[in-house]
C-alpha cells in the first residue's frame, strides 16, 4: 500500500464518504486532534471485514497483471509528486495503461482511485477512454439482471447507493482533471455466480504480477476470476444530477470543500442536523457528538436519549425531535399509541398484543425501566412474559433439549477451488443438552484446525453424529436466531456436499430444516415475541439478555450458582456468582486468535489484576523460568579491561562517539573519546558503561509522572549495564531445581553456588537442550571472569487496566523515590516480585550500584 500524503486541505474520498453520511462530520474529521473518532481496530468483525476488503482489492489488481502502482518510484509521496507520476503514466505512448492507487487533483479536490484503466481506441478521432474502477467487496450476482440488482423506482437501490455516490464523485474529479478523456465509471465486485478456479486461488496480494513487463494489452478475461466489472454510468448520471435535496453533485461537493477550508481557518461552517443516523455516529462517545446535540437541541443532557430506543425508526426519531422530546423520560405510553395499560389503541390484524410483545410495547417497557432505575436504582429487576403463549410453544418440546451453535466465515475470496464468493464455511460446532432435571451437558464439539482442507464435509459428519440420534431417540433441537438453519440449508444445497456427503446423512440433516420432521426451534424468535427483562435495553440478543435474566430469577441463580457444570473444557465449574450488590457476575473470558481463556480477577496493592486460570483446576497459569542476569559497573569492569589490554577498540570507541552520547563526552571533557588514551580516574569510569543512557533525550515521549521519577535519579547513580536472559523450564525441571536448592525460588544465586554437574545429572534436564545451554553459560563465565546470577522464577500472565502503578509492595527503592512503575511485558514474577517489569528491575540495580560506587571510593 502506497503511503498516503498529507492532504487535509482537500475534499478527499474519505472525507466525501463521511460527508455523505453527515456533512457535519467534516468539522470533526479535519481536526482529529480535537475530535477523535471512536472507530477502532479492536472490533474483531470490523477488522475482519476490513481485511477482506484489502484481500479482494489486491486480488483485483491481479486481474490486471501489467498494472503499475503509483508511489513506488522512491520519490516523497507528496500530493504534487503522486499527481505528476499518475499524469505521466496516463500519457505514455501505449495503447493501454493501468494504474493502481493513482492520484488525481483538481482545485479543492484530491483523490486516489483504486484503478485507472486508460484505453486508446483504434479510431484516432475518438477520445481515449479512462475507466475509473472502484473496487468494492459488495456481493454481486451476474446471473441476475443489472436492472433488478441496481435499480428501484428510477433510482439506485439503497444497498448500492453509497458505492455509486463514491464513484460518481471520483468520476466528476477525473473529468475535471482530464477533459481530454472519455471517463467511464465502473464497480468491481465479487460475483456470486462465479466459482474459483484452481489457477486463480490466491492468498497473496499479487505482488509478483504487479509492475511486470510484457504485453501492454494483457488483462485477464472476465470469466477467469471471481471479480466482475459492472459499468454504472447510468447510475452515476442519475446521482450526479440529483445528489441531495435536488442539488447536483458538483454544487454539493464544492460546498463541502469550501466548508473544509472554513474549518481549517477556525470557522464551524456546517450546521448540526441530528437524526436517527446519530445513534451509530463514530463520534457518539466524544465531545463532538455533545457539541452537535447541544447545538441542535439546546439541551445539555446526553444520557438515555431517544436514539437508544430499541429498533427506533428514522421516522419516529424525526417525530420526537420535532416535538422537542430528546430523552426517554420525556416519553409516555401515548407516544407509542398505547393505552395506560400498555396495550395498543388499535390492534393490527393477526397480532395479539396479549400473546406477542410488539415493537411499540418493547420500546415503552424500555422507557419504564429507565424511569424506574433513575428513581429507584436498587430496585430488583423485573420481567414481562407472555406466559400462556410461551407455554403453548413449550408444550411441543420433547426432552432432552439440544442446543447447537455454529461458528462460520463467509470470505469474499473463496479459500477453495469450486467455491463462490461469500460461500459460508462452518468450522466450529458446539452441542449441549438439557434434560428434564435441568442438568446441562456438553455433549459434543467440532473444531477444524486445518487451513488446507474444506471443513464442510467433516463438519457435517460431526453434526450428524451429534444430532442425528434425535430423529430416532427423540428430543428438540434449538438455535438462537436462524443462523444455524440458514447455514445448514446452504451447505446441504451445495453440489460439493451432495457429491461427497452420504445420501443418508443429507436426508437426515434435512429433517432439521423448515418443512422437515424435526425443525429447529428458534429461541431468539420466542424471546422477541414473548419476553422482556429490565437491564437488557429491550434487546433480544442473547448476550444482552443473559445477565439481567439471571438477576431477575432466584431459580436460575440456584441452578447455576454452584460448581456443577462439567464439559469438555471445564470441570465443576460455577457459571453464576454475585457481586457486592447481589447482581449476577459472570466469569470473564479473553478471546484470542487461537483460544478462549478463562480469566480471574484479584485486587492487589498494585491495583486490579486479571489473569488466566487453568480450566481444569481453577489455578492460575504459571510458566517456570530460570532467570540469569549479568551486571557491570564502572568499578572493576573486566570486559572493559579486556579491551584496554590490546583488544580491538574500534567498535568500542564508535559506541561512544555518537550524537547520543553527549553526557559521556562532557564527562571526559573531550570532543571524542579514545579508550586507549583514558586515564583510570573517577571521571573515566563514567565512560566504561557499555551503553550510556542519556536521560535528557529520553524525556520527549514518556508520561509526565514517569519523566519526573526518572529525573530524580542522578547521573552518578546510573553507572550500570545489565543483560538478562530467561530460560523456559518444564514443570519437572523447575521442581528439580527447587528440590536441589531446598526450594529457593526467587532467591538470587551466583553461578559459583550452583553445582552444574549435579544439576545436569538429573534426566529431566536432558529433554529440551537446557543442559547444553547451562554448560555454555558456565564455560563463558569462566573465560571472562564474570559471574552471572541465577534465580528460579514463575511467570504468571496478567493484564492491568493501567500500565503505570504505584511502587507500593514492589520495591522499597521505588517506594523511597516515590517513582511510579511502568509495567513492561505481560508477566508477574511470583518468585521475585521486584522483577515484575523492566523499570523496577533497573531502578533496583541503580540503587545497588550507587551504593557500591560510594563504598568503592
Amino acid at each position: 500500500m502506497t503511503p498516503r500524503p498529507v492532504a487535509g486541505q482537500y475534499l478527499t474520498k474519505t472525507l466525501f464518504r463521511k460527508a455523505v453520511t453527515c456533512p457535519r462530520k467534516l468539522v470533526y474529521a479535519t481536526r482529529p486532534d480535537l475530535y477523535p473518532s471512536q472507530v477502532t481496530s479492536g472490533d474483531g468483525l470490523a477488522q475482519y471485514l476490513a481485511d477482506e476488503g484489502v484481500r479482494f482489492g489486491n486480488y483485483c489488481k491481479g486481474m490486471f497483471p501489467q498494472g503499475v502502482e503509483v508511489g513506488l518510484s522512491g520519490t516523497a509521496p507528496t500530493v504534487e509528486n503522486l499527481v505528476a507520476e499518475t499524469a505521466g503514466l496516463l500519457k505514455r505512448d501505449t495503447k493501454r495503461i493501468t494504474v493502481f492507487e493513482g492520484a488525481i487533483r483538481h482545485e479543492k479536490f484530491f483523490l486516489r482511485p483504486d484503478i485507472l484503466d486508460r484505453v486508446t481506441n483504434e479510431d484516432s478521432n475518438t477520445a481515449p477512454e479512462l475507466r475509473l474502477i472502484e473496487v468494492k467487496a459488495k456481493s454481486w450476482n451476474s446471473n441476475k439482471s443489472y436492472e433488478s440488482l441496481m435499480w428501484t423506482r428510477g433510482k439506485p437501490k439503497a444497498s448500492f447507493l453509497r458505492y455509486v455516490q463514491d464513484v460518481a464523485f471520483q468520476a466528476m474529479v477525473a473529468k475535471l482533471s482530464y477533459p481530454e478523456y472519455k471517463v467511464s465509471s465502473w464497480l468491481m465486485m465479487p460475483d456470486r455466480a462465479k466459482v474459483m478456479r484452481p489457477e486463480m486461488l490466491c492468498d497473496t496480494n499479487f505482488d509478483e504480477q504487479v509492475n511486470s513487463e510484457g504485453d501492454e494489452n494483457l488483462v485477464l478475461a472476465d470469466n477467469q476470476g471471481i471479480a466482475t466489472l459492472v459499468n454504472v454510468d447510468d447510475a452515476v448520471a442519475q446521482v450526479t444530477g440529483d445528489f441531495i435535496d435536488g442539488r447536483g453533485l458538483s454544487e454539493v461537493a464544492s460546498s463541502w470543500a469550501d466548508a473544509i477550508q472554513g474549518q481549517l481557518q477556525g470557522d464551524v461552517s456546517i450546521d448540526a442536523n441530528i437524526g436517527a443516523r446519530c445513534s451509530s455516529c463514530e463520534y457518539r462517545d466524544g465531545k463532538a457528538f455533545k457539541m452537535c446535540w447541544e447545538e441542535a437541541t439546546k439541551d445539555d443532557s446526553h444520557a438515555d436519549l431517544i436514539l437508544d430506543l430499541h429498533a427506533i425508526s428514522e421516522k419516529k426519531v424525526k417525530h420526537f425531535l420535532q416535538q422537542k422530546k430528546y430523552q426517554m423520560v420525556d416519553l409516555t405510553y401515548e407516544d407509542f399509541e398505547l393505552n395506560s395499560g400498555g396495550m395498543p389503541n388499535e390492534v393490527r390484524k393477526g397480532v395479539d398484543p396479549k400473546k406477542i410483545i410488539t415493537r411499540a410495547q418493547r420500546q415503552f417497557y424500555q422507557i419504564c425501566t429507565r424511569k424506574r432505575e433513575s428513581t429507584c436504582p436498587s430496585e430488583r429487576r423485573s420481567y414481562i412474559v407472555r406466559k400462556d403463549a410461551l407455554q403453548s410453544e413449550m408444550r411441543t418440546w420433547k426432552y432432552p433439549l439440544h442446543f447447537i451453535d455454529f461458528e462460520t466465515i463467509a470470505p469474499a475470496l473463496p479459500h477453495f477451488s469450486g467455491d463462490s464468493p461469500y460461500d459460508s464455511y462452518a468450522f466450529q460446532l458446539s452441542h449441549h443438552t438439557l434434560d428434564e432435571d435441568h442438568e446441562v451437558k456438553h455433549s459434543s464439539e467440532f473444531l477444524n484446525t486445518r487451513y488446507d482442507t474444506r471443513p464442510s464435509i467433516e463438519f457435517l459428519d460431526a453434526l450428524y453424529e451429534s444430532i442425528g440420534p434425535i430423529l430416532t431417540e427423540g428430543g428438540t433441537l434449538m438455535q438462537w436466531s436462524p443462523h444455524e438453519t440458514r447455514t445448514l440449508q446452504t451447505m446441504l444445497a451445495s453440489p460439493i456436499t451432495q457429491a461427497e456427503l452420504s445420501p443418508e446423512k443429507c436426508a437426515g440433516l434435512s429433517q432439521f430444516l423448515q418443512g422437515g420432521s424435526s425443525p429447529m426451534v428458534d429461541l431468539h424468535q420466542l424471546a422477541s415475541r414473548h419476553y422482556y427483562v429490565d437491564g437488557s435495553s429491550a434487546s433480544t440478543s442473547i448476550k444482552r439478555l443473559l445477565k439481567p435474566t439471571i438477576d431477575a430469577s432466584d431459580e436460575l441463580k440456584r441452578l447455576y450458582g454452584s460448581p456443577t457444570y462439567n464439559g469438555h473444557n471445564f470441570t465443576n465449574f460455577q457459571w453464576y456468582q454475585e457481586d457486592a450488590d447481589g447482581n449476577a457476575k459472570f466469569t470473564e473470558f479473553i478471546v484470542g486468535r487461537n483460544a478462549t481463556v478463562l480469566v480471574a480477577k484479584r485486587e492487589s496493592a498494585a491495583g486490579l489484576v486479571k489473569y488466566p486460570i487453568n480450566r481444569a483446576n481453577g489455578h492460575p497459569f504459571q510458566i517456570h523460568y530460570l532467570k540469569m542476569y549479568r551486571l557491570w559497573s564502572g568499578v572493576d569492569d573486566q570486559a572493559f579491561r579486556w579491551y584496554s589490554q590490546g583488544g580491538n577498540t574500534q567498535a568500542w570507541n564508535e559506541s561512544f562517539n555518537t550524537e547520543e552520547n553527549l553526557v559521556c563526552r562532557d564527562a571526559c571533557n573531550m570532543t571524542a573519546c579514545d579508550i586507549r588514551k583514558l586515564k583510570w580516574n573517577r571521571i573515566s569510569m563514567m565512560c566504561s558503561v557499555a551503553r550510556w543512557y542519556d536521560w535528557g533525550r529520553m524525556m520527549d515521549r514518556p508520561r509526565k509522572d514517569i519523566m519526573a521519577a526518572l529525573r530524580q535519579i542522578s547521573l552518578e547513580d546510573a553507572l550500570f549495564s545489565t543483560s538478562v536472559s530467561f530460560l523456559s523450564l518444564l514443570p519437572g525441571q523447575a521442581n528439580a531445581f527447587a528440590d536441589l536448592y531446598k526450594g529457593k525460588r526467587g532467591v538470587e544465586m551466583p553461578l559459583t553456588d550452583i553445582n552444574i554437574e549435579a544439576l545436569l545429572a538429573d534426566p529431566v534436564f536432558q529433554t529440551n537442550s537446557i543442559n547444553k545451554w547451562l554448560r555454555l553459560v558456565s564455560k563463558s563465565a569462566a573465560n571472562d571472569q564474570r559471574d552471572p546470577i541465577f534465580a528460579l522464577v514463575a511467570y504468571r500472565p496478567f493484564i492491568y487496566p493501567d500500565p503505570v502503578i504505584p511502587p507500593v509492595s514492589l520495591s522499597p527503592t521505588l517506594a523511597r523515590l516515590g517513582a511510579p512503575v511502568l509495567r513492561i511485558g505481560d508477566s508477574l514474577f511470583t518468585g521475585d516480585p521486584n522483577s515484575a517489569n523492566g523499570l523496577s528491575h533497573h531502578v533496583k540495580s541503580i540503587s545497588q550500584f550507587s551504593r557500591s560506587l560510594c563504598c568503592a571510593e
